[in-house]
């Protein structure tokens, strides 16, 4: 076919047709047409899941590459959320550490706990 081509095209076939109105309604109505697949017909239901997700149509379209926050343009906001993240990545870091140090006096306590029954008991084997 060439550009000025004005010959009608063939008519779209159901599934052509019912693939474009799910299209144009989004992966909400994907979905909801895998889950009566399911119902009704339990392997068609699982052969359109392996499908859809196939292709990529119960995604939502403007699926995000990352998951960072935009910039609101507001220079005093950008520098205080910047200040506040900076201070809570500061805050984890000594809860952590702080967690690790408990966990080492925990299990410390524990093992010396353990050696002295161990040698309390009168048929502990001497080292």
């Amino acid at each position: 076919m060439t550009a000025t081509d004005t010959s009608p095209r063939p008519p779209l076939s159901w599934p052509a047709r019912a693939c474009d109105a799910l299209d144009d309604r989004g992966p909400l109505a994907w979905g909801l047409a895998t889950l009566a697949t399911f119902v009704v017909i339990w392997p068609l239901g699982l052969a359109l899941l392996a499908w859809a997700l196939w292709t990529r149509r119960l995604l939502p379209r403007t699926w995000p590459a990352t998951r960072s926050r935009p910039a609101t343009g507001n220079a005093a906001f950008a520098a205080h959320r910047a200040e506040a993240l900076d201070r809570l990545a500061a805050e984890q870091a000594a809860f952590e550490e702080f967690q690790r140090s408990r966990r080492a006096t925990e299990d410390r306590a524990e093992f010396d706990r353990f050696l002295a029954e161990r040698a309390a008991r009168p048929d502990a084997p001497q080292p």
